[in-house]
């Protein structure tokens, strides 16, 4: 199989028809450097069209699209060769000759992609010449036997470019007997399914052969990322080992071995389809992966690599790299960190971090910290902030939560778990939305599915969550951890903002009711009696939740129509005017927003109908203007409000006695309820923000919302 948008399938060459002798150098067509190709680099017997019998190699019987070019090439200079490492790829010798490539010249990695693996015949045999000396024709690049694990499974080791092991630590390098992990990249082909890869069918890693406890797993998951959002990522997150590592008063740290020894860091990467290209230099670079490394079930050439290794300024570090063909999803990416990495691994302590997430100084640590302080906590998270933007959840939501114990959400793109607070139900529970098991699972898988579970499992981080606090017999709990940060990037485009709410919504609602409807499992746990009463306490807010989740669109659409006809009507009695186009222009000027409102909440209906924000870009754009428009019009009224009400003798506040200042409030006067309004809406988020101790992004963020 080749690579994706690569046509380097191998017939023999290239068309020589289109060689020239004059030409420096014929390439493929769209080739510009030399790297990998989907064919092999030496012929053996078996894949060679002219290697027949009566016909001794370099003597083909008939080349009819071929011939013609070939001899005319002899004629004018020389014979012909390929040499292994670019089908096709031709150079000029000194002197005007065409022929194979000149001492020095690309190479491919130590093992090509057309090295046979396993007990298979030795290829030398169908040479003609064992030298390889073969001046006529084709000549075969030498075959490298490699005994397979339990004879199926494919575990190299590879050494690395010279510059990533020059750039190890001298304290690291300039020892006797350096670690073979400073040297090597070890290779290993899963060609399996996550739940097979394990132990006694073969496949390790290199932590468990150095019988190393995993304390820290830091999994990135990957999708489609540039380059700039993946360097980020890492960089925060070998920061954070620096921070574990440079702990002088640690005890547990610091005892059998070096830190990062309990450290792993494992980069999971969903489909090479989407992957930009340029992320695979960064990985080279830190020395985790090697181009034209790859082998499927079939010993054909396509890209799932993995490798720990990596070295720079900054402390060693473990790494996994777990490169997936297809995309299916990043649940299947969790699938292969857990049921694969995980329980050969068997760490205390998982982190999940999306690419384009950086964690905070110290964050991890912060994160193990609170793991490691109390051995019932089940699932933590950070504070996620998006770049530029408003933090209040983190503030009112998060922390009320994590006083009740049961955080509705951890967020997949900054949480952790304790691994065997998650094992058993709650990720079989979670990986019932995997669509790689739907055959397996049959009606449980997403095949299987209503419409109500399938949007549940949009949101399957909230199933984890609820699975992990009611889970029988234990009494695990969630929390929210205020040190450790997290800054994620922001959808950068109308369809993809929007492809990501719709899952959020969906997804978040349809979990919701699961962990209402499912509350009665909390019984089964082992939860104490201040827990339980606070677990109920919860339930009451999250119903409130859920219902004014379900008539917020109501309940926006009518603020907008009362806060108009108040500022739009003139009143004879009190003497005010229609503000603020007068009397006869603003409500007819209020009638057509209300009807522009109505319009685009219809349009936006029908476009839910269909699946491709992109296809609708526009329309969308559009919404978002004449949505935004009217939200800022209706904002300047409710100030006008305010200025009316506490300007207007009619309405001032009474605080002659206790009962008068609440009939105030919520009787029949306008003034008391516009001001609890206003108070409710925006003085109650700086007020937080203030007990909080961070009310920056009140000021820089918040009012762009």
């Amino acid at each position: 199989m080749s690579y994706p948008n690569r046509d380097y399938a191998y017939s023999g060459g290239i068309p020589m028809d289109e060689v020239s002798a004059e030409s420096h150098d014929h390439l493929n067509p769209g080739y510009t450097q030399p790297r990998p190709v989907s064919r092999p680099y030496s012929l053996s017997a078996e894949s060679d069209p002219y290697l027949t019998e009566g016909n001794p190699q370099g003597t083909p019987p008939t080349r009819p699209r071929h011939g013609p070019a070939i001899r005319s090439i002899r004629r004018r200079g020389g014979p012909l060769q390929l040499y292994p490492g670019a089908p096709g790829l031709l150079r000029r010798r000194p002197g005007g000759k065409l022929g194979s490539a000149p001492a020095g010249s690309h190479r491919p990695p130590a093992l090509s992609a057309g090295e046979h693996y396993g007990n298979g015949h030795a290829n030398g045999q169908a040479n003609g010449n064992g030298n390889g000396n073969n001046a006529g024709g084709l000549r075969r690049a030498n075959t490298r036997k490699i005994k397979l694990v339990q004879g199926s499974v494919l575990s190299v080791d590879y050494p690395v470019p010279s510059a990533v092991k020059n750039s190890v630590q001298p304290k690291y390098r300039d020892v006797e007997g350096v670690p073979e992990e400073f040297l090597n990249l070890r290779y290993t082909a899963a060609t399996c399914d996550p739940n097979d890869f394990t132990l006694s069918n073969g496949y390790n890693l290199r932590p468990r052969l150095y019988n190393r406890h995993t304390e820290l797993l830091v999994a990135i998951t990957y999708y489609n990322e540039n380059k700039v959002l993946l360097a980020r990522t890492l960089h925060g997150v070998m920061q954070n080992i620096r921070d574990i590592v440079n702990l002088k008063k640690s005890k547990f740290w610091n005892a059998g071995g070096p830190a990062w020894h309990k450290i792993v860091v494992c980069i999971i990467f969903d489909g090479i389809d989407k992957v930009d290209k340029n992320v695979f230099d960064v990985l080279a670079t830190i020395g985790v992966y090697q181009d034209g490394l790859s082998v499927t079930p079939d010993h054909q050439l396509v890209r799932p690599s993995t490798g720990e290794k990596e070295s720079r300024t900054l402390p060693p570090a473990q790494f996994i790299f777990c490169l997936k063909q297809k995309n299916s999803k990043k649940i299947n990416s969790h699938r292969w960190l857990f049921n694969a990495f995980g329980r050969i691994l068997n760490p205390e302590v998982t982190v999940l971090i999306d690419a384009g997430t950086k964690p905070g100084p110290r964050s991890l640590l912060s994160i193990w910290e609170a793991f490691y302080n109390d051995r019932n906590l089940g699932g933590a998270c950070g504070e996620i902030h998006a770049m530029l933007g408003p933090g209040i959840s983190n503030i009112l939501d998060k922390p009320l939560e994590s006083c009740f114990g049961y955080v509705t959400v951890l967020p997949g793109a900054f949480s952790a778990y304790r691994f065997r607070a998650i094992m058993g139900r709650p990720l079989e529970q979670y990986f019932h939305g995997d669509h790689t098991l739907s055959k397996i699972l049959g009606k449980k898988g997403v095949d299987g599915m209503n419409i109500f579970k399938k949007n549940m499992f949009l949101a399957e981080d909230r199933i984890l969550c609820f699975e992990l606090v009611a889970k029988a017999g234990q009494r695990w709990h969630l929390s929210y951890i205020k040190a450790a940060k997290g800054e994620t990037d922001v959808p950068e485009g109308a369809a993809e903002f929007l492809s990501q709410r719709r899952r959020w919504l969906n997804g978040s609602f349809a979990a919701s009711l699961y962990s209402l409807m499912h509350f009665g499992r909390i019984y089964q746990s082992s939860h104490g009696i201040v827990r339980l009463i606070l677990l109920h306490i919860q339930l009451i807010y999250n119903v409130l939740n859920v219902f004014f989740s379900w008539v917020s669109l109501a309940s926006y659409f009518l603020t907008t129509t009362i806060i108009m006809q108040l500022v739009g009507t003139p009143d004879p009695e009190t003497g005010y005017r229609a503000w603020p186009f007068g009397n006869t222009a603003t409500p007819i000027i209020n009638v057509i927003i209300r009807w522009f409102y109505i319009i685009f909440i219809l349009i936006q209906f029908i476009l839910a109908l269909g699946n491709r924000p992109k296809g609708s870009q526009y329309t969308y754009v559009a919404s978002f203007a004449v949505f935004g428009i009217i939200q800022l019009y209706i904002i300047i009224l409710s100030f006008y409000l305010v200025y009316r009400a506490l300007s207007s003798s009619a309405g001032d506040i009474d605080t002659s006695s206790g009962a008068a200042f609440f009939q105030s409030f919520f009787g029949s006067g306008v003034t008391g309820v516009i001001l609890l309004a206003v108070i409710t809406i925006y003085g109650l988020n700086y007020v937080a923000s203030f007990l909080y101790m961070d009310p920056w992004h009140m000021f820089h963020s918040f009012p762009s919302t």
